[in-house]
């Protein structure tokens, strides 16, 4: 099994329908790949954990390399798992905004829980990816991002 987490910059803000998309079909094939992970959204920055067969992760980064929807990609970790139990093992692909609350647009998507998905993270804090998205969420949870105009 293979964890990459990677982050990247959306040329525009993602709205409500954007995301549906992206998760829409993140799960499906996720489902049908054996991926699993999370996908958090602070403004125009995404950050992704994605756990899975090597060789299914490998294809999936390839695809979001060329996926115009993601700019200056980071690879913030590619680390082999085999023998550890996935990290997000009930979700083909969680979802949740990272930044103050006030600043999260009250647009119906389904999310993650934050305490879930710190709990989750506290679960493994050997993991070198629960490392790498407590740092993302820290540095995020209290910015404030200045909308375009």
């Amino acid at each position: 099994m293979k964890t990459i987490v990677y982050s990247s910059v959306s040329p525009v803000v993602p709205d409500a329908q954007t995301v549906l998309s992206i998760l829409d079909t993140a799960r499906t094939c996720n489902r049908a790949h054996g991926i699993r992970g999370v996908l958090l959204v602070a403004d125009r920055l995404y950050m992704q954990v994605l756990e899975g067969p090597a060789a299914a992760v490998d294809r999936l980064m390839d695809n979001i390399c060329r996926d115009s929807r993601h700019a200056c990609i980071v690879w913030w970790l590619v680390e082999d798992v085999d023998g550890r139990t996935p990290m997000f093992s009930d979700w083909t692909m969680a979802f949740s905004r990272v930044g103050p609350v006030e600043a999260r647009p009250a647009d119906g998507l389904e999310m993650m829980a934050h305490a879930s998905l710190h709990a989750i993270l506290a679960a493994h804090p050997d993991r070198a990816a629960s490392r790498v998205v407590r740092g993302f969420l820290e540095a995020n949870e209290q910015a404030t991002w200045p909308r375009p105009r």
